[in-house]
């Protein structure tokens, strides 16, 4: 299973939402962040779970 990477400009994004989901209810950031990852774990386990109509997916190393 390879490994779902974040562009370093969605990392920044990723954390300014964490911070202003955390900043509107304690926690709620952290579970935010948790939902992505979860979403990044699953993308990974089953890449070709995702929409046939996407035809931008551009991976490093391929």
């Amino acid at each position: 299973m390879r490994a779902v990477q974040f562009h370093p400009e969605a990392r920044r994004e990723l954390r300014a939402a964490a911070e202003f989901y955390r900043d509107e209810r304690p926690g709620l950031g952290r579970a935010f962040v948790a939902e992505v990852r979860a979403a990044a774990a699953r993308t990974a386990e089953f890449p070709q779970s995702g929409s046939a109509e996407v035809t931008d997916i551009r991976s490093d190393g391929e």
